[in-house]
């Protein structure tokens, strides 16, 4: 009796491209956690030009902001904060597992645990002091580095993007979630620089650490998957 396609095992083309996926993957991971480093490295060594650029791009947002700006900006930064992607991570979670998707409903949950974290580990472990909060549009608590808001939204968004893609949807349907991850991404890493809350390194190293845990989630799941495609009991 011959073995299911399920069983069979990958040919070699399926093999290869897993394979090249998994090297992109762990470059690119690689490059973005060491630049996430090196910042760490120069914050620690109070490094001159760092801290010129962090000191001139937050004088700039307080010399530059406008009413439509400040109102706009504040939105903007509730949709990055823990809470409003900590419920919208559940939501996400809840409906997949309602559908019969557990296992992307537990990729969503850890991958949001495994943010959360990260960031408060890694805030302990540095200790950088935030900007003077009296110049902030929005109150603040904790130290600076990395920043959970772009962090979180890296990560979380990401996933929500990668899992629209990983899915039935029409190609623009697609083209639109990573279209509107980014942006969105962006628009709330600028606004904690913005509304004086973290530095500019801040959010570039939290951007970069949640865009490294994403690939990090992704490939493991890719791989995860490429396996019980030929080992269902996996």
């Amino acid at each position: 009796m011959s073995r299911s396609s399920a069983e069979r095992p990958p040919d070699g083309r399926a093999l290869i491209i897993a394979l090249v996926v998994l090297a992109a993957g762990i470059a690119l991971i690689a490059s973005l956690t060491d630049a996430v480093f090196d910042f760490a490295a120069q914050l620690k060594s109070s490094s001159p030009p760092v801290q010129y650029l962090d000191r001139s791009v937050h004088d700039w947002c307080v010399t530059h902001r406008s009413a439509a700006g400040n109102l706009f900006f504040t939105a903007i930064t509730q949709l990055g904060s823990p809470i409003s992607l900590s419920i919208a991570a559940a939501i996400a979670a809840f409906i997949s597992w309602r559908r019969g998707h557990r296992m992307t409903a537990a990729f969503i949950i850890f991958a949001t645990v495994c943010t959360w974290v990260i960031d408060v580990l890694l805030k302990d472990h540095y200790s950088r002091a935030r900007p003077l909060l009296t110049q902030a549009l929005v109150g603040a608590h904790g130290y600076s580095f990395p920043s959970g808001h772009a962090l979180g939204s890296a990560c979380i968004l990401g996933v929500f993007a990668y899992l629209t893609v990983r899915g039935d949807q029409r190609a623009r349907v697609k083209v639109a979630a990573c279209i509107a991850a980014s942006l969105l991404v962006t628009l709330i890493c600028w606004s904690r620089v913005y509304l004086g809350v973290h530095w500019l390194t801040d959010v570039l190293a939290g951007a970069a650490l949640g865009v490294a845990l994403l690939c990090v989630l992704i490939c493991a799941r890719e791989a995860l998957i490429f396996a019980r495609r030929f080992h269902p009991r996996m």
